[in-house]
């Protein structure tokens, strides 16, 4: 039990004093949830009590005695009382002199010049205890007073003209509470204490009471000092620039210096939105905390410029000299240094306020990453351990993508073979083969390290036997192999004929196939375990056939039997061997289930079209090779999974701590491993293959896993070292979307935060009458609608060109876009005025490649009719990023087109009347307003060109199902009844628990028509929540907006020739529908889902009122 009990999952199964205990132990020895490690540990021990020592008294009496002392005990329990303090990292400062720094590990060395100058050492911060983090209570009235104090200074001559008016008061006195908690709103006062969870539908003044939150607990009165997450570090610095126009000095930026010449770039590209005579005074302002000038360079001779490639002048600022300094120690053995001029140093600057500033502004990625500096904390910690210590508040907008940002950022892609030399098998084999060259051997004295050599073996030959199979038998494998995750439970599922039936039958046969991928779940799962090693499995795996019916308990104990010898069956092909006696298996024995029952062969699409997906192998032997392939995928994830699990048992004997294969992953888990939950047993989500472009080479494999649960960052901040008696900031959560299910088990499992909501902002009547104008359509584009999810990539990238090609085409009334703004004056008579300043369109591909095409395309067909921007990432608008991005792509930007940085996309709101802005999915859903002067959205016509669905390699629903589940037993949300079960029993509940998370995570990747029913559900609030995200871009201010879905996906029945009515099996929008009607039905979740997605729902009730597609 000692390794489930380390990873952190269960403490909340325990009383409060065993729970205390397990995080003072998880500091302690938090390697030992590894099960090798925990072994080995048990096998010292046992080396230990087998001793014999022996008490010699002065009188030649001797006495034996045990090698353990007899009050260990009693020393353990003492020990788990008490914090475990932070380590101190020693500050020594280069003398005066020279002093070395190594570059490029070692390849290049520097001198430097350390000069006789003196400034004052750096002060570093003290962490202050506190067991009590006392509430703080905002009054209202003191709210809208420090709103027109904000008014007025921005009202006032010398205020910054470039930097736009806020008119805070008039805002917030718009902003309206539905309290759902009298501990976070009552009597006319905000309370903050712990973490609050507030609610508001798009446009309902969410940022609007973040500002106004951040003025008040920074002024004199209040004193706090508030830390805001934010998704850029561009908005982090405009808001520190606004704060230091208003006089709170005190307020600084958090970015990582690595980063900083991207950031630099970013806050020039910004500044160039600005007149020319305020262009200066804004770059000034917003780089004010973003310096790269490095003090000591300054001091050093003139370079010596030269032409060898190796001998750039100015270092690059991850190789900066800042505590890399080497010079010869008392005993003549170099030693590391610090630069004595840190304290002053503009890259620092930022590090050097974290004792002072009442506001620091980060982002997520930095939050998560970044660690406080040794010259200004010596203590080594995360940010968000220091943040226990130094914040009263943590303010966090768009809470729902902070944490799906958590989740991706701990999650790790790696490749196991490829060309890149840290790959894991060539790197470790590398390492592990010198190790026993040094010490010939002797790591082989201790069983553990046999073991893991041993699985270090066996996961090299998996490797080499799936590379054979998909080098040989690629042709037969690519249907599910390119460009897509796989596991043993995805190749088998796919291998389930998904059915064609149509109506009743149709629905009939859906659930009949859902029944039968559980099933699937539950063999792959099972033969999991049996491929683990036979020391690591995991005690609480309670699946047995039991579970399974009779045909399924047949394909498993056929499949259970051939997994030990699949390797060497794979190599010898021979064609009497185990391939061949899957092949009979399928035709006419215990695997018919993965027999082929579709289509003939002849009505299968032609493979010679251009635009053809890979085709479903038909042959029983195609099919054998795809089970002998699901086989050794499970072999090779356990034992990569054993292998990563229990390196901390063996790094030092085989000398492999130093490797940078895992660096980023064993940074993570060095700050987190043993503050979060750790990962479920090792999970790996799957490998994937890509094929080189060289004949020559094979291919690249890699996969990806899972560090911990990141969410868990985002609703414990405010306790995450309670344990320790350490009270943390309070944490105010805020979003439009981050309720998205709430306690059902459908909610979504990427961005439903499990917090409960304290508070709903709510709209004003008149801005929710003017919303139900908007209009929702399936348009159909001509008499054949145009199919873009789910094509090829070229066939849907050429669908996407005729789709702007037909928006963008001029005729005698113009463009389609130009004939549905004039529409709009007659639908929306009252809002004429409004709409005519609000004539642009957004048009929504899935990611930035996509809407490259379609701008392109419509800035050549649109002619002057249009300006067509195009949004891009903030990476490319460093210098001479967009041209390097069109010789990656084929694809240089169209002359007419301007390219748009998603830090800036506000400035679309002041475009020239008929603009087109062409963006992401993703990226347009979050962040930054689109409005006009007055306030209300610039955007009135909103075009969804493909539906948005995750893409093979996208693993966030299955971050998402795991991490929800950890949260939820951690929260005690009814997972484990209260029944007094044991642990023992508890912990293979929730691995069995895990098991079937996992599976359901992998289930919301697959076709829309073939998922389960709750997996619908799921993926229909994931869709939701980016679909109304992105149509608030539109709706800001309280106007109404126009949807056009073009893609047939949305809708295939309506689209149809003859249309026909949908179901939530054929449409995603009919699923959304559904989803909403049962939420707002439901008597706990009612109040809630109608605040935030009422107007949502009536827009798709009238939707689906209409049978036929709109013609535009």
């Amino acid at each position: 039990m000692i390794p489930s009990l380390l990873q952190g999952h269960l403490a909340a199964t325990l009383p409060d004093e065993m729970s205390r205990a397990l995080f003072v132990l998880r500091q302690y020895a938090g390697n030992l949830c590894s099960r090798l490690a925990w072994r080995k540990a048990l096998s010292s021990h046992a080396e230990a009590r087998s001793r014999t020592a022996y008490i010699v008294f002065a009188d030649d009496e001797v006495q034996q005695r045990e090698a353990v002392a007899p009050d260990l005990v009693t020393l353990l329990r003492d020990s788990l009382k008490s914090p475990l303090p932070y380590s101190q990292r020693e500050l020594r400062f280069a003398e005066p002199g020279h002093a070395k720094v190594e570059l490029r590990q070692g390849q290049e060395v520097r001198t430097f010049k350390i000069p006789h100058f003196q400034v004052p050492p750096p002060n570093r911060n003290s962490l202050p205890k506190r067991s009590v983090n006392p509430p703080i209570s905002i009054k209202w009235e003191r709210l809208l007073s420090i709103a027109r104090e904000v008014d007025a200074r921005e009202a006032a001559p010398g205020f910054p003209e470039w930097m736009s008016r806020l008119n805070l008061h008039s805002r917030l006195s718009k902003v309206q509470i539905e309290s759902l908690s009298s501990d976070f709103f009552q009597n006319g006062t905000i309370i903050l204490d712990g973490t609050s969870h507030v609610v508001g539908m798009l446009s309902s003044g969410k940022s609007t009471l973040l500002q106004a939150l951040i003025f008040a607990l920074a002024s004199p009165d209040y004193g706090k000092r508030v830390v805001v997450l934010f998704p850029d570090t561009a908005s982090a610095s405009q808001l520190v620039a606004r704060l230091h126009a208003h006089g709170y000095e005190q307020a600084t930026v958090i970015s990582s210096p690595r980063n900083r010449d991207e950031h630099l770039s970013m806050a020039h590209w910004n500044a160039q939105g600005y007149p020319s005579d305020a262009m200066l005074e804004a770059t000034a302002a917003m780089t004010r905390s973003l310096g790269v000038a490095c003090p000591l360079e300054g001091f050093q001779a003139p370079p010596q410029f030269s032409d060898g490639t190796s001998s750039r002048t100015v270092l690059r600022l991850s190789e900066k000299p800042c505590h890399r300094l080497k010079q010869l120690g008392k005993n003549r053995t170099e030693v590391d240094r610090s630069c004595p001029l840190i304290g002053e140093c503009p890259l620092h600057e930022q590090q050097s306020k974290l004792g002072t500033a009442k506001v620091i502004a980060m982002t997520p990625q930095a939050l998560l990453h970044m660690t406080a500096d040794k010259a200004f904390v010596a203590e080594e910690m995360s940010f968000p351990e220091l943040f226990q210590f130094i914040a009263d508040v943590v303010l966090i907008d768009e809470a729902d993508s902070v944490q799906a940002t958590f989740d991706s950022e701990c999650t790790q892609e790696k490749d196991l073979l490829s060309p890149n030399e840290s790959a894991f098998m060539i790197s470790n084999m590398r390492t592990v083969a010198k190790s026993l060259s040094d010490k010939t051997g002797r790591q082989y004295l201790a069983a553990s390290n046999v073991r893991w050599h041993r699985e270090l073996n066996r996961l090299q030959d998996s490797i080499s036997a799936i590379y054979h199979l998909l080098l040989k038998r690629g042709e037969n494998l690519s249907w599910f192999t390119n460009c897509k995750t796989f596991t043993a439970a995805s190749i088998l599922a796919d291998l389930v004929p998904s059915g064609e039936s149509t109506g009743k039958d149709r629905e009939s046969s859906a659930r009949e196939r859902s029944k039968t991928l559980e099933q699937i779940a539950i063999i792959a799962g099972m033969l999991y375990g049996k491929a683990a090693a036979s020391d690591d499995k995991e005690a609480g795996d309670d699946l047995t056939t039991g579970t399974l019916s009779v045909n399924m308990q047949a394909a498993h104990a056929f499949l259970n039997r051939l997994l030990p010898a699949i390797i060497d069956a794979v190599i010898e092909d021979d064609p009497e061997g185990v391939i061949h006696q899957i092949a009979e298996a399928i035709d006419s024995g215990p695997l018919s289930v993965f027999a082929y029952r579709g289509p003939a062969l002849s009505k299968q699409r032609r493979s010679d079209s251009p635009f053809a997906p890979p085709i479903l192998p038909t042959d029983s032997l195609s099919r054998a090779y795809a089970i002998a392939l699901a086989l050794l995928t499970n072999i090779c994830l356990s034992s990569f999974a054993y292998l990563v699990r229990n390196q901390a048992a063996v790094e030092d004997d085989f000398g492999i701590s130093d490797e940078d294969a895992f660096r980023e992953a064993r940074r993570l888990l060095r700050h987190y491993g043993n503050l979060i939950p750790r990962p479920l047993f090792g999970t790996v989500f799957g490998l994937m293959f890509s094929p080189a472009g060289q004949s020559a080479q094979g291919g690249t494999l890699k996969l990806v896993n899972h560090l911990g649960v990141g969410r868990y960052l985002l609703t414990q901040f405010h306790r995450l070292l309670a344990h320790e008696g350490q009270a943390g900031p309070h944490v105010m959560l805020m979003s439009g979307t981050s309720w998205a299910g709430g306690c059902s088990t459908t909610a979504s499992p990427t961005f439903d935060v499990q917090q409960p909501v304290s508070a709903i902002l709510t709209q004003p009547p008149g801005e929710l009458a003017a919303l139900s104008h908007s209009r929702y359509e399936f348009v159909s584009l001509g008499p054949e609608s145009i199919v873009v999810s789910g094509s090829a990539p070229d066939e849907r990238r050429e669908n996407l060109r005729r789709v702007a090609h037909l928006l963008g085409r001029s005729s005698a009334t113009g463009t389609r876009l130009m004939n549905k703004w004039h529409d709009l004056d007659t639908l929306w008579p009252e809002e004429r005025e409004r709409t005519m300043h609000r004539r642009r369109a957004l048009l929504v591909t899935n990611n930035y490649g996509d809407a490259k095409i379609v701008a392109n395309e419509l800035a050549r067909v649109a002619g002057q009719a249009h300006s067509v921007y195009c949004l891009v990432s903030d990476q490319l608008a460093r210098a001479g990023e967009l041209e390097q991005d069109a010789t990656r792509s084929g694809e240089e930007f169209h002359r007419n087109i301007v390219p748009l940085p998603r830090s800036r996309v506000e400035d679309f709101g002041q475009s020239p009347p008929f603009s087109i802005l062409v963006a992401p999915l993703k990226p347009i859903s979050r962040g930054h307003n689109i409005v006009t002067d007055s306030g209300y959205a610039a955007i009135s016509t909103i075009y969804f060109l493909h539906r948005p669905h995750p893409r093979p390699d996208d693993h966030s629903s299955v971050i998402g199902m795991l991490n929800r589940l950890a949260m939820s037993v951690l929260q005690e949300d009814g997972v484990f009844p209260k029944s007094g079960r044991s642990l023992d029993s508890v912990n293979r509940r929730f691995v069995s628990l895990a098991h079937r998370a996992l599976n359901e995570g992998f289930a919301m990747r697959v076709a829309y028509s073939v998922m389960s029913d709750e997996a619908r559900t799921q993926y229909s609030w994931d869709l939701m929540t980016s679909l109304w995200q992105t149509i608030g871009r539109g709706i800001r201010g309280g106007v109404p907006i126009y949807v056009g879905f073009i893609d047939k996906k949305f809708a295939p029945g309506i689209f149809g020739n003859p249309p026909k009515r949908d179901t939530a099996n054929s449409s995603c929008l009919k699923q959304c529908q559904e989803t909403l009607q049962l939420a707002i039905n439901d008597d706990v979740n009612k109040v809630i889902a109608e605040r935030l997605y009422r107007p949502f729902l009536d827009a798709l009730d009238r939707l689906f009122g209409d049978e036929q597609g709109a013609e535009i």
